[in-house]
């Protein structure tokens, strides 16, 4: 495909050639195929080839589905900026229009005259075009499958996109992205109402803790044993104590983290393994995770994050340390931990020997093979990314079901959401952060759930509650 094809043909790829036939005085289109295909002669598609017209420009329109901050900021580079996205729904919409009037802002703080829009198709506002327009009132326009973010316009993408450049840019693409715009909502009047319990509910986020992430740090040769035993034997052996081992009491497993904070300098209070994080008290308890309410979700966030990060040093830290030679001194440690077993046993009158006979198990102790073989499982789950990012997650994030077609679930999110409340409610000693929210903002305590219930909804009949009694405290 050639890079300038003849204005006829253009057009009726594109399904528009009447609406320019019948702009006589439309002058003749240049159109350039630009491409990140390996498959076409065509110009590349990056930033760089997009650059030029930015910089030439005084006014900016962007159309488009999908979007990154970075990118539209490079983008609103004209005197005028008009940025139309596709908008989002619930509470993704609610974090897409704070983060949008944010960006918004800053730039109307350059001194650009600019506005952010959302548009609400019945499916997706799903378009794709950038016009660029000079001082004459001429546009050019670039139209194809590239959204407004770095994956698709960056120097490093590796999507494969396609992207016309039409200079000038016909009359009727001008005028249907003017359409659109004229259509669309400003930012600042797409926040719905928080009226109802469903629009309280969704202004919040729920967190919960992963379903079997867990590491095994820890082994126990000894389950087989201890089975086999006398029930008097196992009452014995509860003398057992070894500070490398997980139970206080008894033969517990023996576990290669603890070696490891054995082998480090670090603070005796410095357990960034087993750090929990604190989620319920800036949350309500429902059947479906924990709720958190919009004023306390940065906090959690943050919270998460940093314990994140801090679990990420220290996993890689002990994956390192056995990589380097921590495995011969975990080695040993489980070989002393054998010994002590022994002794404990022999001392205590444990007749071990025959139990091992009468199951016809297998000796556990003077093998190191089990530590061995968990030491290999434990340097290659932590040199994955992947599974090493979801063992340093404590909690998982998602929205607000809407229970539009499910009734029975949102009668049980509501009915454990007040519960939660009810309880609170009676502790006169001590309440969480999300309840102390609500009942400083008038709900009723010593209430039952009902009574909290019927409450909240008098108290969201008027709109101005929950922005002026309930977030601003």
């Amino acid at each position: 495909m050639s890079k300038t094809q003849p204005k006829e043909e253009l057009l009726r790829a594109m399904g528009a050639d009447e609406a320019q036939t019948s702009a006589d005085d439309s002058p003749a289109v240049s159109a350039t195929l630009h491409s990140t295909s390996q498959f076409g002669n065509s110009a590349p598609l990056n930033w760089q080839a997009m650059c030029r017209d930015v910089l030439a420009c005084q006014d900016v329109i962007v159309l488009s589905a999908f979007y990154t901050k970075k990118m539209l900021r490079q983008l609103a580079i004209g005197r005028t900026v008009r940025i139309l996205l596709n908008g989002l729904s619930e509470q993704k919409l609610r974090t897409q229009v704070d983060d949008l009037a944010e960006l918004e802002q800053e730039l109307r703080e350059g001194g650009r005259q600019a506005e952010v829009r959302l548009a609400f198709s019945p499916g997706v506002f799903h378009p794709k075009i950038f016009l660029f327009g000079t001082e004459n009132n001429s546009w050019t326009a670039w139209i194809g499958s590239a959204n407004a973010t770095s994956a698709a316009l960056g120097d490093q993408t590796k999507n494969e996109e396609v992207m016309l450049r039409l200079n000038p840019a016909p009359h009727f693409i001008v005028e249907y992205a003017k359409s659109a715009w004229e259509s669309a909502r400003p930012i600042r009047d797409c926040k719905a109402p928080v009226n109802s319990l469903s629009a309280l509910f969704q202004t919040g986020v729920l967190y919960y803790e992963p379903y079997n992430t867990n590491l095994p740090f820890a082994v126990n040769p000894f389950l087989r044993l201890l089975r086999l035993l006398e029930r008097d034997e196992k009452e014995r052996l509860v003398a057992f104590r070894h500070p490398l081992v997980d139970e206080p009491n008894g033969i517990g497993a023996f576990n290669i983290g603890r070696v490891y904070k054995n082998e480090r300098t670090r603070n005796a209070d410095d357990e960034i393994e087993n750090r929990r994080v604190a989620v319920r008290p800036y949350a309500v308890e429902t059947c479906y995770g924990l709720w958190v309410s919009s004023p306390y979700i940065g906090t959690v966030d943050s919270s998460l994050d940093r314990a994140s990060r801090e679990r990420d040093a220290f996993y890689q830290e002990l994956r390192d340390w056995l990589k380097e030679g921590g495995r011969t001194i975990v080695v040993r440690e489980f070989v002393d931990y054998l010994s002590a077993v022994r002794e404990t046993m022999d001392t205590h009158d444990v007749n071990w020997q025959l139990a091992l006979e009468r199951g016809k198990a297998a000796n556990p102790f003077g093998n190191s093979a089990p530590i061995e073989r968990r030491i290999d499982v434990v340097i290659a789950s932590l040199s994955d990314d992947a599974r090493r990012q979801k063992l340093c997650r404590a909690y998982v994030k998602a929205a607000v079901p809407s229970f539009n077609d499910d009734a029975e679930a949102a009668s049980e999110f509501e009915r454990t959401f007040f519960e939660s409340l009810e309880v609170q409610s009676f502790d006169v000693r001590r309440k969480s952060s999300a309840a102390k929210r609500f009942f400083n903002a008038g709900i009723a305590e010593q209430s039952t759930a009902e009574e909290i219930r019927i409450n909240l909804e008098e108290k969201l009949v008027d709109e101005g509650w929950y922005r002026g009694r309930f977030l601003l405290q």
